[in-house]
């Protein structure tokens, strides 16, 4: 028996009412089983409830929705165990399963110089350290690909991933990526059995047939193709950049 692609609606921590109204109305479209909270590191790891006390319009997108993710804004940070232990151990305590960040940015690297390759080794020594932490808790890690300027190769992500041979180990992939990296088409296929959420852009403003028809696109293409398997994954469905 296939399973259905479950949806998931971002929730941004600075909601504003109209932003709330729109994406109330939007999950309800979707029939979104279960939502998402964006903000900063510093934001997210101060959240007391992420289970919708604090969060305009969670408890408004249906009874049986909770939060099953946090969205990392910007980036972790270089090196990035210590900053997603704790990300790792507030998601654990308030039921989060699933946390999507982007680890160093070169073009900001702090004043220090560094080459790609010794920014890529210090990703994977933060993960040897945070791995067994996210694993003791059942918190699932997922980085986005190609922010940046790091991990611009699926193989490279792939093999990244794979070296680690962890189940909470894996891949959001954004369906929007940077024009100097391969295809989406190629990122999926290379990356398929790691993908744990496919991220959407919409307007959430115009929760219209024309928006819903971009999320039921991304759709068919996922169902395309994974054929004959079936994509275990979520899409999450996220507002446009401005």
């Amino acid at each position: 028996m296939n399973r259905q692609i479950q949806h998931v609606i971002q929730l941004q921590i600075h909601l504003v009412a109209s932003q709330t109204n729109d994406a109330i109305q939007l999950a309800k479209a979707l029939k979104c089983s279960a939502f998402e909270i964006a903000g900063t590191a510093d934001e997210l790891v101060t959240l007391k409830n992420s289970q919708g006390c604090e969060i305009a319009a969670a408890a408004d997108i249906g009874n049986e929705a909770g939060c099953s993710s946090w969205y990392v804004e910007g980036f972790v940070g270089d090196p990035c165990d210590v900053p997603l232990q704790s990300l790792i151990d507030t998601a654990h305590h308030q039921g989060v399963g699933r946390i999507s960040f982007a680890a160093i940015d070169l073009s900001d690297s702090s004043g220090r110089r560094t080459t790609y390759a010794n920014a890529l080794n210090r990703l994977a020594g933060s993960l040897t350290k945070v791995l067994p932490h996210a694993e003791r808790c059942g918190v699932q890690l997922c980085i986005r690909p190609a922010q940046g300027q790091l991990l611009t190769s699926p193989v490279e992500l792939r093999e990244l991933i794979t070296n680690f041979n962890s189940p909470l180990l894996g891949v959001d992939l954004p369906t929007k990526l940077p024009e100097a990296v391969p295809g989406w088409t190629d990122w999926f296929q290379t990356l398929t059995p790691l993908i744990r959420s496919v991220r959407v852009q919409i307007d959430f403003s115009r929760a219209d047939s024309a928006q819903l028809s971009v999320v039921q696109d991304v759709e068919r293409e996922i169902t395309k193709l994974c054929e004959p398997r079936t994509f275990e994954g979520d899409v999450v469905v996220c507002p446009k950049e401005a």
